[in-house]
């Protein structure tokens, strides 16, 4: 406490000052300080800020508190949780609007958040001030209000960095001595603030003019959960009637933050984007169909209105449906009549259409008898019938309508027909027969009795006349008979011919003869190509038209043309060529066969091998082998041995290159070489051994118990990167395998018998990684293994390693 008459600190005080004020965490507990004046002469210990990227104030954990002066008789509250949220200490600089509701939302509830369980926040309930205090605002400065007899109350946001709230006030009539109590000052405590915990219940009054008395307050933030409905109403229609089916109701929900004293809010997440109604499966009435059997799920926003949707009925449309299965029973009579006895059994059921769709929907079949009847047949006039019974017989719906029969032994009636035929045979003059037919034709009728006895009828007439005919002259020729008379013939006739001959023409034709000359050429691929010759010789031929005698002129003559073989890709015929051949009546058709004799060809084949022998901590070695194998095909003459053509070296599998290998990471270890390139070799590449071996990693240093804390690292300024200190003794990594510079093996390795390993290997494709080697090698084997390095083989670590030499020499292909 300050004297009255110290006027060199009267005249201090009554100075623009700038206030800083904090929350301390002492041993009697947490209390609002006000920092920076030099009568409290206690130093000020700040608590460390950080701002994240988004500009917001973050609140860290409070240096190490020292003793400060506290202005009051009353010592504060010790609250039960030693977690108190401090308040950052910051100049009273102006912020904008915008950020001070963004900074006292987040403030408020990271009090709120932290706040003690018995420390619980005092709020004032109303703006009015009582007990005679006075308000002060931004238009009436403390330093207007009379300060005699006074104390100035000034209430510090510590939401928005200490800095003193434009609604301070001043209580009046107080004297030296005098004490203001907490629960008085709460009487004039904004609305929409609530004290800070920790701080002094009690302040005495000085008396000396500008007394101010700091308190510390926050903004009472309201965190509450709002929420709106949108509703989907699915309607059926019946006609002019109108039912509610289905009834869903989605809610959306948002959190926000209400600040009290600033009246401003802050949403703290939003309304959800979407939210969907569920499938609803459209039941009807009993004999209605809807014109949508679901109604797909709808998706909506927090935006969106009532959702309604309409769905229509109609009445089903129901008709019968009939099905008749009969049974037709014939019964062939004797006398040759028939006569049908008809069973029938009829099935119905009905069926309901839907009137949208025109989908049917089928009821389930009715009868009021579902079988058949036997029936008995017995015998006419003492003639049985083939069968006596026909038996009863069940249905159903579907089954198709049949016929039985019955049939008597009766009577057969036919029709007997006899035709008597004249027949004229003209010989024409070119030779060719013409036949002139008369025919008479008589019938009767037979019975056949049932008794087998047989009848004949009378025959329909007694006999009938042949025509007579004339033969007529052909191109001046004529016939030896002009004129043939009518006969009558009866039905015991036989049929006969009359021959009437023209006098013989003759005709002079062109024979023709073919020669023909078929190649076979045989083909490579076991077809054979058909090459066709053919002369056509001509001679005349005069013949008699009716005799058929002839007479033969001279056959004219021909040639085969000269025929050379045509060659086939790879091969050699055996008949380079056919002669030219003269053809004439006597010369035979003639055959050739030519056959193709294939070129001899062999496959020349070089194998180039990339041999990586990876040594793992625990000793083992795995041996993966990758090979490139090459083939050349030389092409020879089949008889004379000649060479014809050679290819080029070409790779027999693959894309002819050795894969990337990358060695398996071991827990602790780190491989010689991260990894083995890819390597493209050509036919004249060597083999290449690589060497790969793990090193173990260096152990890190002891960490610091939990008994000797160590000051905490300066932040990292992330404008100044780290700069890592140079290693003393750097070393230069191993250069890695040239696979275009083989080392000087002796000759390719062999695949069967990997180098260097005489203890069990293991072998697989360029990407296998060894997943079932162990980790836990041994120190030593570690420590052996770490000096390898990764390099071609000479002949003499070849020859150490018991590498197979393979022979690199063409190999002729099977």
């Amino acid at each position: 406490m300050l004297s009255k008459k110290n006027i060199q600190m009267m005249i201090r005080k009554g100075q623009p000052q700038k206030q800083r004020f904090g929350l301390r965490k002492l041993s009697i507990g947490v209390a609002s300080v006000l920092l920076g004046l030099t009568f409290i002469g206690a130093s000020s210990a700040s608590a460390d800020e950080t701002v994240n990227q988004e500009g917001q104030a973050v609140q860290t954990e409070l240096a190490t508190p020292q003793p400060v002066e506290i202005t009051g008789s009353e010592s504060a509250r010790q609250p039960d949780n030693d977690e108190v949220a401090s308040s950052s200490t910051a100049e009273a600089t102006p912020v904008s609007s915008e950020a001070t509701s963004q900074v006292v939302a987040d403030s408020a509830g990271a009090v709120q958040d932290q706040t003690p369980p018995s420390a619980q926040p005092v709020t004032s309930t109303a703006p009015e001030i009582s007990g005679g205090g006075t308000v002060g605002s931004a238009s009436d400065p403390a330093s207007d209000i009379p300060q005699q007899n006074g104390v100035e109350i000034k209430f510090q946001d510590q939401d928005d960095h200490g800095n003193v709230l434009p609604d301070y006030v001043y209580i009046p009539g107080k004297k030296p001595g005098d004490k203001i109590t907490m629960d008085e000052i709460i009487k004039h405590l904004p609305a929409g603030l609530e004290i800070v915990e920790g701080q002094p219940q009690e302040f005495e009054v000085t008396g000396e003019p500008y007394q101010s008395i700091p308190i510390y307050v926050r903004h009472i933030i309201e965190e509450k959960t709002e929420s709106k409905d949108v509703e989907q109403i699915i309607y059926g229609h019946y006609g002019t009637n109108k039912e509610i089916l289905n009834h869903q109701v989605v809610t959306f929900t948002r959190v926000v933050r209400y600040d009290k004293y600033t009246k401003q809010m802050v949403v703290v997440q939003e309304w959800q984007p979407s939210l969907t109604f569920q499938d609803y499966t459209v039941v009807p009435k009993d004999g209605f169909s809807a014109n949508h059997s679901v109604i797909k799920e709808t998706t909506v926003d927090s935006n969106s209105g009532t959702v309604k949707i309409d769905v229509l009925m109609k009445k089903n449309i129901v008709n019968t449906e009939t099905d008749t299965v009969t049974r037709t029973i014939i019964l062939y009579l004797p006398d040759g009549t028939t006569r049908e006895i008809v069973q029938t059994v009829k099935f119905t059921r009905d069926v309901i259409t839907n009137p949208w769709t025109n989908e049917a929907t089928y009821g389930e079949w009715t009868t009021d008898k579902d079988s058949f009847d036997s029936y008995q047949a017995g015998e006419i006039d003492g003639i049985a019938p083939d069968r006596t019974e026909i038996s009863q017989v069940t249905v159903k719906p579907g089954t198709n309508s049949w016929v039985e029969e019955i049939k008597y032994p009766q009577n057969e009636v036919t029709t007997e027909t006899r035709d008597v035929t004249r027949t004229i045979k003209l010989i024409l003059p070119d030779g060719s027969i013409k036949y002139v037919r008369q025919t008479v034709t008589f019938t009767r009728q037979v019975t056949k009795k049932a008794n087998g006895e047989i009848v004949y009828g009378e025959w329909d007439q007694p006999g009938k006349m042949f025509d007579d005919y004339y033969p007529a002259e052909i191109d001046g020729k004529k016939p030896d008979k002009t004129y043939i008379p009518r006969e009558v013939a009866n039905p015991d006739t036989k049929d006969y011919e009359v021959e009437v001959r023209y006098e013989a023409a003759y005709s002079t034709a062109t024979e023709e003869k073919t020669v023909n000359r078929v190649i076979h050429l045989h083909h490579p691929n076991g077809t054979v190509e058909t090459v066709n010759h053919t002369v056509t010789l001509t001679r005349e031929v005069k013949t008699n038209l009716q005799t058929g005698e002839k007479e033969y002129g001279e056959w004219s003559t021909g040639q085969f043309a000269e025929f050379v073989v045509p060659t086939v890709e790879g091969h050699v015929p055996d008949i380079e060529k056919i002669e030219l051949m003269e053809v004439n009546g006597t010369t035979e058709d003639q055959l050739h066969h030519v056959n193709y004799l294939a070129h001899q060809v062999d496959a020349d084949t070089k194998t180039v091998n990339r041999l990586i022998q990876v040594t793992m901590p625990d000793g083992t070695v795995k041996t993966i082998t990758q090979t490139v194998t090459f083939v050349k095909h030389t092409t020879k003459h089949p008889v004379n041995g000649e060479i014809i053509s050679e290819t080029e070296w070409q790779v027999v599998d693959g894309d002819g290159t050795w894969a990337e290998f990358i060695p398996e990471k071991v827990d602790g270890y780190t491989p010689s070489q991260e990894k083995v390139e890819a390597v493209t070799p050509n036919v004249n590449t060597g083999n290449v051994l690589v060497e790969i071996s793990y090193k173990q990693n260096e152990k890190p240093t002891d960490p610091v118990g939990p008994s000797e804390p160590t000051e905490p690292d300066t932040p990292v300024d992330p404008d100044k990167p780290i700069t890592h200190d140079k290693p003393d003794n750097p070393t230069e990594p191993d250069k890695p395998v040239s696979p275009g510079q083989p080392g000087t093996s002796d000759g390719p390795v062999d695949s069967d018998k990997p180098a260097g390993s005489d203890g069990p290997t293991s072998s697989g494709n360029s990407d296998q990684q060894g997943n079932e080697n162990s980790a836990s090698a041994t120190t030593n084997a570690a420590n052996a293994a770490a000096t390898a390095t990764v390099q071609l083989t000479s002949a003499t670590t070849v020859e150490q390693a018991d590498v197979k030499e393979v022979d690199n020499n063409a190999k002729k292909a099977n």
